[in-house]
């Protein structure tokens, strides 16, 4: 009777140390961010934040663009649209949009998907 549950606790062990170490190790992942104001909504999608990369920009339900990022920090990110420069804090998850000098704020929720 010990020898089975050594083997089942081991088993379990092994299984969560597994487990573990694939949800840590993605092979994919993505991140929409979702943000909205009084009068606008925008779609980010990416799924690195580095200058070599480009996300997916949706303003106000159009066709989505692909926007080369201009600048990328620790925790934040600028690009720019039109006639429009964006600055998005990744730890207030919010998004500032400079446009002829008139600044509007974005509140933003993030959803990510990992596989």
């Amino acid at each position: 009777m010990r020898k089975e549950v050594f083997l089942t606790i081991t088993a379990v062990i092994i299984l969560g140390i597994v487990l573990f170490f694939m949800m840590q190790n993605t092979r994919y992942e993505s991140n929409l961010l979702i943000c909205k104001h009084t009068e606008n909504n925008l779609k980010i999608t990416y799924t690195q934040l580095t200058e070599e990369q480009t996300i997916s920009f949706e303003k106000n339900g159009q066709a989505s663009k692909r926007l080369s990022l201009s600048r990328v920090e620790k925790n934040s990110i600028q690009f720019e649209y039109k006639s429009s420069k964006y600055k998005l804090n990744l730890n207030r998850l919010n998004i500032i949009e400079t446009l002829n000098g008139e600044i509007s704020i974005y509140a933003c929720q993030l959803r990510k998907f990992k596989m």
